[in-house]
């Protein structure tokens, strides 16, 4: 669920959307890639995304703070659309396979009851299905594609 908003915060350019979700410096790193989509006048867009498999790959707790490594196999296209013309202008339709690392963390101490609640009633039928618990994105890295053997 994190991933769908987050990715779909970029898409629609509506950063809001993904805040409670990500660390102050990927919600500065979101605003920032959707300012580079506006000045260039285009819109950066995953038609058709799904994930296929999400795995832990590495938990620890460090600084008091509990942090997950999920490896997300995901498919989609991947393009972006002239504002004005709805040309695309780079990628295009074909479905393609990779995986990104999103790095979660949270800390067990906080009580998230409220922040939950609130983000689930300020978008209503759009709210979060489950629960974060004060899980945040503190990093999303594409990683390289395998080799082909």
């Amino acid at each position: 669920e994190t991933f769908n908003k987050v990715r779909e915060a970029r898409s629609t350019e509506r950063t809001e959307e993904a805040e409670a979700l990500l660390s102050p410096t990927m919600e500065a790193e979101v605003r920032q890639e959707v300012g580079g989509d506006v000045a260039a006048h285009r819109h950066h867009l995953l038609p058709g995304l799904e994930v296929d498999d999400a795995t832990i790959v590495a938990a620890a707790v460090a600084g008091g703070r509990e942090v997950l490594d999920v490896r997300l196999d995901v498919a989609g296209e991947e393009m972006e659309r002239d504002d004005a013309s709805g040309a695309v202008v780079a990628g295009d339709a074909t479905v393609r396979r990779w995986s990104e690392r999103w790095r979660f963390e949270r800390d067990p101490s906080m009580d998230s009851s409220q922040t939950d609640r609130e983000h689930t009633l300020t978008f209503g039928d759009e709210g979060w299905m489950v629960a974060h618990r004060g899980w945040v994105v503190t990093q999303i890295e594409r990683l390289p594609a395998p080799p082909v053997a």
